[in-house]
């Protein structure tokens, strides 16, 4: 958010008041240079929020797919994913290939969907709060992919 207040001397006012709320979740865009996705906006210093649902969808250019790789992933651990969890669909929306889902300490590899398009969804429960996770993110060519992974 960038907010810009200019006044010249002529004229005194009360001014304005403002506020803010960070929400979670939006639309993101996927490049070649890698971007940075966190589970909650006070990531580092505080624990995620309880009862709370986001949902980001990162998008890139047709013909290029999207990788994921976890930088830190610390949710609360349940045997079913079942309390607080992060899913990953290769698409739009969760009616899309569902690439799986995660609690606990996560992935240990990258996610790459070849799609242009990846939804992120997270969930927690209103109990235990985790310190949550941080995401790189980048686009690259499928075929380009497959050929340097081994």
């Amino acid at each position: 958010m960038y907010l810009r207040f200019i006044s010249d001397a002529s004229v005194q006012r009360k001014g304005f008041q403002a506020t803010h709320s960070t929400e979670c979740g939006g639309r993101l865009k996927a490049e070649a240079r890698q971007k940075n996705l966190y589970s909650h906006s006070q990531f580092g210093d505080n624990n995620y929020p309880g009862h709370t649902d986001c949902e980001w969808l990162l998008t890139t250019e047709q013909g290029y797919g999207i990788e994921l790789s976890f930088i830190t992933f610390e949710v609360e651990e349940e045997a079913d994913c079942g309390y607080d969890y992060i899913e990953l669909y290769n698409g739009y929306d969760a009616n899309s290939h569902r690439l799986g889902r995660f609690c606990g300490s996560g992935p240990r590899e990258g996610v790459y969907s070849p799609g242009d398009a990846m939804l992120i969804r997270f969930h927690s429960d209103d109990t235990i709060s985790k310190k949550g996770f941080h995401i790189r993110y980048t686009s690259s060519k499928f075929q380009e992919n497959l050929h340097t992974r081994k």
